[in-house]
């Protein structure tokens, strides 16, 4: 039998390792090699990721930073190969255990660079623009973790190239030769960096697996040049789903003396946060399980990960320790419209500047979606387009837009620009941002100025207002890609940083036009009861972006908010359409009030709305602990639909409630549990599902 062997093609054969910034010589056998630097340890890794065929690597070639040619070597589906600065140097620190292909001319830059693989007739395979700051991960620049490709035999050819496609490795000095070791899934999931006494400076840990993590003896750090700061105590198990905190009492116990490792937080300038694991000596970081970096936050504001693990940190709409994040907190002043890959320029505008090139014209689009005026100086755009905005006023609903060159000093491209998109003198036009924009993907991030910490009046923290990290591919818009269209912001309260939140259209530089919120959700052509039953099953939902899952507002959540809109394009929230019972729990009564127009605080309870019975309608609030609060609502108009309460003094005496006619009870079914803040204090919501007492019972109270 004869095994045929293929050439390579961009379906076969993949960059899937990089080794750009090593760290510095450390092992006897390594300090012993004569002028020998960290950068003698760079490699490239190829992969056959075709799972049935071998690949012939004759011709196949290296090209940008460095430069190879590969000679007649066939790759076995799944083999590795790997491409080196060094050859002594890298047999010293990892063996010869694996295929080594040979040494490059040129060398890897520790700031970044592009990578092409090509076949022999030069046809591109890959490329890869790496780089040593965010979105790429921070670990591979010095610290030891190398970039690896995250799961190589899955990824799709269009996004070999994309960040979001590659991590740190977790061993220190990767895996050259041979499969990686998988994410570890604990990731740090939210931080607390600005804070004022009572509060102190955290970070929640979470385990996105399904399995238990022991992560006693784990390190958490704030500076890659020391990662072994503060040693997890022994013991500490993390449940699947579940999380740990950690704050300044552990790891900066002394502020006004700190420890040589004792570390607290930087708010005001950003910071990052480290998660390693040590040797038995804890003296040299084995694995690399998580590293984030976050910029200036507001005081009191948390920033996390949104949903819990998502790649990215956002800030928060309050901090939620311990338990699921909250919804990212957006805007006011919001990105609305982003050309970052523009079609040609018209005839129009060439006759006018005919030396207009698509770069020309890229804009970014502002909006204050708020209901005041807002002041624009010291504000700032960060990312692909820096811009330092002028000292101006934006008013309510009104949009400003920045280009790439100076509107105040160059008449004939702001002509030309203005002719290109139809616009007039009306549309505001500020500029120029200094870079350009992706065509591929790109973070674009809006920044508004914070009051200097205290000791620091020099520095301005630069607060994230606004972010959106877009690409060309789905579930981005693929239209807004050189076709002719922008990105466009379908919602003021719309995430960001996600792909549902945009829309391709027709450029309008200067004009929005939100998509209007609708709570048709099931495109009967009438608002109704049927709608709310969509509403009702979705309640709770992250991410959806779509309107017939219940997300009115199209923000990709499915939330009171919705509900709200519900309401009101209903005509309101009269008892006899919906009739939800509400309890003010006080220390000393049980009154009931009139039906409440706080969707927020009645979301939970409309959740309930159609599957509690008609003559049992109850609700369990567990409060900061204390034991479950159960009561009847048979005497209620409402009692068909369940119970919300709001808290409105500062503690609840259980006794003086038992008093007057509350069970106590813990046997409840818990639907979508939601964590919500009124009269400024936090509670948990547990709502019950169904009851299958015998209505008799149910009648005389008797629930358990």
């Amino acid at each position: 039998l004869i095994e045929a062997t293929y050439f390579p093609q961009a379906v076969n054969l993949a960059i899937s390792e990089i080794n750009y910034h090593p760290y510095a010589p450390s092992t006897q056998d390594e300090l012993a090699l004569a002028n020998v630097d960290g950068d003698d340890f760079e490699f490239i890794e190829v992969v056959n990721i075709d799972p049935g065929q071998p690949v012939n690597l004759a011709g196949v070639r290296l090209t940008g930073a460095v430069e190879f040619e590969f000679g007649p070597l066939t790759l076995q589906p799944g083999a590795r190969a790997v491409v080196v600065e060094d050859e002594v140097a890298f047999a010293a620190r990892y063996g010869s255990g694996m295929t080594v292909a040979g040494q490059w001319s040129g060398g890897l830059g520790n700031g970044g660079e592009e990578l092409t693989l090509v076949d022999g007739l030069g046809a591109t395979l890959q490329r890869i623009a790496y780089g040593d700051a965010d979105p790429w991960p921070r670990a591979a620049d010095g610290p030891g973790a190398t970039l690896v490709l995250d799961d190589p035999f899955n990824v799709p050819v269009e996004q070999l190239g994309k960040p979001y496609r590659w991590r740190a490795s977790v061993e220190r000095g990767g895996s050259p030769g041979e499969a990686g070791a998988p994410a570890v899934g604990v990731v740090v999931n939210e931080v607390l960096a600005h804070t004022d006494a009572p509060q102190r400076d955290a970070i929640e840990l979470f385990n996105s697996t399904n399995q238990p993590i022991d992560i006693g003896g784990w390190y958490l750090s704030d500076s890659a040049s020391n990662l072994l700061k503060f040693r997890i105590p022994d013991g500490v198990v993390l449940s699947p789903s579940g999380y740990a905190v950690f704050d300044e009492d552990e790891f900066n116990p002394t502020p006004n003396n700190p420890g040589a490792n004792h570390f607290a937080l930087n708010g005001a300038e950003g910071d990052q946060v480290w998660l390693v694991r040590a040797d038995a000596a804890r003296t040299t970081v084995v694995e690399f399980v998580d590293q984030v970096e976050f910029g200036a936050t507001a005081n009191g504001e948390s920033a996390g990960r949104f949903p819990d693990g998502a790649r990215r940190l956002t800030p928060l709409l309050r901090p939620t320790l311990a338990a699921a994040n909250a919804l990212p907190r957006v805007g006011p002043v919001v990105l609305s419209e982003i050309n970052y890959h523009p079609a040609d320029p018209s005839p129009a505008a060439l006759a006018i500047d005919a030396a207009l090139t698509d770069n020309d014209l890229e804009f970014v689009e502002v909006t204050n979606a708020s209901d005041d005026a807002v002041d624009l100086t010291a504000w700032r755009l960060d990312g692909e387009a820096s811009f330092d905005f002028p000292p101006e006023l934006l008013g309510v609903g009104e949009t400003l837009v920045i280009v790439s060159f100076d509107p105040q000093t160059n008449a004939a491209r702001l002509a030309a620009f203005r002719a290109h998109y139809g616009i007039t003198d009306e549309t505001r036009l500020v500029g120029p941002f200094v870079g350009t924009l992706n065509n591929g993907y790109g973070r674009i991030q809006l920044q508004r100025p914070d009051e200097p910490p205290q000791g620091a009046p020099t520095v301005t923290p630069r607060l994230y207002e606004d972010e959106a990290f877009y690409d060309d591919l789905a579930p981005w818009p693929l239209a807004a890609d050189g076709a002719g269209a922008s990105l466009q912001r379908i919602a003021p309260a719309a995430f960001g940083n996600a792909g549902e939140s945009w829309e391709a259209a027709s450029p309008t530089p200067g004009s929005v036009t939100w998509l209007a919120s609708t709570a048709d959700f099931d495109a009967s052509g009438r608002v109704d009861g049927s709608d709310f039953l969509v509403w009702q099953r979705n309640f709770g939902m992250l991410g959806s972006g779509d309107v017939t899952t219940g997300d009115a507002d199209r923000d990709r959540n499915v939330t009171g908010a919705d509900l709200a809109v519900w309401a009101a394009q209903l005509g309101g929230l009269p008892p006899d359409v919906l009739g939800i019972a509400v309890a003010a729990v006080r220390s000393d009564s049980l009154p009931a009030v009139p039906v409440s127009t706080d969707f927020d605080a009645l979301a939970s309870a409309a959740a309930l709305a159609a599957a509690a019975p008609h003559d049992a309608a109850f609700a369990e609030f567990n409060v900061r602990g204390r034991p479950a609060l159960r009561r009847r609502l048979g005497d209620s108009p409402f009692s068909s639909f369940a119970e919300v309460a709001r808290f409105q003094s500062t503690t609840v005496d259980v006794d003086d409630v038992d008093a007057q006619g509350a069970d106590r009870g813990d046997d409840s079914e818990t639907l979508r549990p939601s964590r919500t803040e009124w009269a400024g204090r936090e509670s948990r919501l547990v709502t019950q599902n169904r009851w299958q007492n015998d209505p008799a019972d149910v009648a005389d109270g008797d629930v358990e």
